[in-house]
């Protein structure tokens, strides 16, 4: 007998790895199921959502927790669940840490690398770590506009979102003021079927280590004067926003980094520092997102590298220079390749 999944098939699995993405994995025959929010030891009930027969793997959607394989609490996030951004807020951070190190560890072995893994360097603080956040712009069923983040495997809706612990409480109310600014003018949201539509992303970038803020509203190529208005509003009510930028993407695809950007209020950059460096950050440029940890990782990428003064270093995928100024401290020469031509601009600066 030939064994056939189906979308729409509810099945009963115990999950026994993690895959790649993230997701938990149990076996239906020789079909991989990869079903998001569980971990090894998970019982769950699932429903198929896609097959791909070729390779024998499948996606499902978690409709039960049958038994934990490692204890669950409540999360923080009043969104958990339904957002698809955080998908273990229910586990404790330990627990979290030491399945990730196994994704890492598999992800290696399957490519042939049968190595020895150092403990991981866990964060402080799990929540408000982050110093970029992108949020989604979308239409609500009874027509208003809506801020926030996209639901669990939809990229065509958006919930509007009361409170993320990932970025600050500050963001929070950027968001909300956004918001209220946009439906009180009457603002339409990008839609994505027929293309048509102003507002698509709202992205806003802070440094945690100097409190500035950056507020980057990604629109199509529509008019839009009330911009110039939001900007003054929130340059007045949030005395921490440095810059508010206008970015226009003009493409089908729904990405927050536009064709050109517009300063709309005060300068085109934020600070941030890390170590004795301060680095300004362009809208564009990759910076890492978790500051605390992104210092605790470079400290680490000097020591295992440990240059000497003739030493010549090459830091590829450089983004703004923050790993090569470092170890420009140590070796006697540095050259960084970036393809980001913000970032290098950031870099030199």
């Amino acid at each position: 007998m030939v064994l056939k999944l189906k979308p729409g098939k509810q099945v009963k699995l115990e999950i026994k790895s993690v895959d790649r993405k993230g997701r938990g994995v149990g076996w239906i025959g020789d079909y991989a199921v990869g079903i998001p929010a569980t971990v090894p030891g998970d019982t769950v009930l699932a429903r198929i959502r896609r097959v791909r027969h070729r390779r024998r793997e499948a996606e499902a959607r978690k409709e039960e927790l049958i038994q934990a394989g490692i204890d669950r609490k409540t999360a923080r996030c009043s969104h958990f669940g339904t957002c698809g951004g955080c998908l273990w807020q229910d586990v404790a951070y330990d627990e979290q840490v030491a399945v990730k190190q196994t994704m890492v560890l598999n992800c290696l072995r399957a490519n042939g690398f049968q190595i020895e893994m150092d403990d991981p360097i866990p964060a402080e603080d799990p929540f408000y770590y982050r110093n970029k956040m992108e949020f989604s712009f979308g239409v609500s069923s009874e027509g208003d506009v809506c801020l926030g983040l996209h639901i669990g495997g939809r990229f065509d809706k958006v919930f509007d979102l009361e409170s993320c612990y990932l970025q600050s409480d500050q963001s929070n109310k950027i968001v909300k003021r956004v918001r209220e600014f946009v439906r009180s003018r009457g603002l339409s949201a990008y839609d994505l079927r027929r293309h048509t539509g102003l507002l698509r992303f709202l992205t806003i970038r802070e440094g945690k280590k100097t409190g500035e803020t950056m507020v980057i509203l990604t629109t199509s190529a529509e008019d839009a004067p009330e911009l110039v208005e939001l900007g003054s509003q929130l340059e007045s009510e949030f005395p921490e926003i440095k810059s508010v930028i206008r970015s226009v993407n003009r493409r089908k695809a729904q990405v927050a980094i536009g064709d050109d950007e517009e300063i709309v209020r005060g300068q085109g950059t934020v600070s941030e520092r890390l170590g004795d460096y301060s680095f300004e950050i362009s809208p564009s440029s990759f910076f890492q997102t978790n500051t605390a940890q992104a210092e605790k990782l470079y400290q680490r990428v000097v020591e295992l590298v440990n240059p000497g003064p003739q030493d010549k270093v090459l830091d590829l995928y450089c983004g703004t220079g923050a790993i090569s100024l470092l170890l420009s401290e140590h070796c006697g020469e540095v050259i960084g390749v970036e393809i980001s031509n913000a970032a290098v601009q950031d870099a030199i600066r």
